[in-house]
């Protein structure tokens, strides 16, 4: 979820309870903060500064597989309602079905964020799932934007010498779950997506404001795109 930059790897939790587990103690984290200063956190090792994004500075959960997202409120607030309509959207997209990186045990963005302080300003703070996957395939506004994804499916599915089935079939079914979606729903706004490294699943990131028009018919030629690539590399058993 930062621009530019190759996310550090984690170990990855041992199952879904572990994962919620950690969820919710670095939530009780933010919350005994008590509307504090989020460098509490930073200062005794809770927390390690990651990179930034347009609308949030992201901060690594440290030995966990999350992250932490604080926004301070920006022009007239600007900030914080662009990271609630995300929270909203990934909410609603999981909805739906779509692939994307937990917020933890939450339903709504008013329950996700948490009031907190950075940098002496009041700010928002949300949990996110850490994906180990590269981060850095450039913007999706460039025209090499579907190639550059889907050369990262290949190499993360892997060739003739380290091919996955298992990475394959989570890949497929990711796939699947975008082109079903854009079939029947408008379209993701800032559409992007990131492939975990050790799955291969293919995560939907940062969606943006849905109010906003997005490229619908760009967004079904990429898929398009990547699922000929993954076609290519379909397991002959199956």
């Amino acid at each position: 979820m930062v621009a530019n930059h190759v996310l550090p790897v984690i170990a990855a939790p041992r199952d879904a309870r572990e994962r919620a587990e950690g969820s919710l103690d670095i939530r009780q984290d933010l919350l005994d903060l008590d509307g504090g200063p989020i460098e509490r956190l930073v200062n005794d090792g809770t927390l390690a500064p990651l990179g930034s994004g347009n609308n949030k500075q992201i901060f690594r959960v440290v030995g966990k597989p999350w992250v932490v997202a604080v926004a301070t409120a920006g022009s007239h607030g600007s900030k914080w309602r662009a990271v609630t309509s995300e929270i909203e959207q990934l909410l609603t997209l999981n909805g739906a079905g779509v692939k994307v990186p937990s917020l933890g045990p939450v339903t709504s963005a008013e329950q996700a964020l948490v009031d907190v302080q950075m940098q002496g300003e009041p700010a928002k703070a949300f949990i996110e799932q850490f994906i180990d996957a590269n981060h850095a395939l450039g913007r999706q506004e460039s025209h090499n934007y579907p190639n550059l994804v889907a050369d990262e499916i290949e190499r993360v599915i892997g060739g003739r010498k380290n091919f996955s089935a298992d990475r394959w079939a989570n890949a497929n079914a990711d796939l699947t779950a975008l082109e079903r979606y854009f079939e029947v729903h408008k379209d993701i706004p800032d559409f992007q997506v990131v492939i975990e490294l050790g799955s291969g699943h293919i995560y939907t990131i940062d969606p943006g404001d849905p109010t906003i028009v997005g490229n619908l018919s760009s967004h079904k030629t990429w898929l398009q795109h990547w699922r000929k690539r993954l076609n290519v590399l379909r397991p002959t058993r199956l």
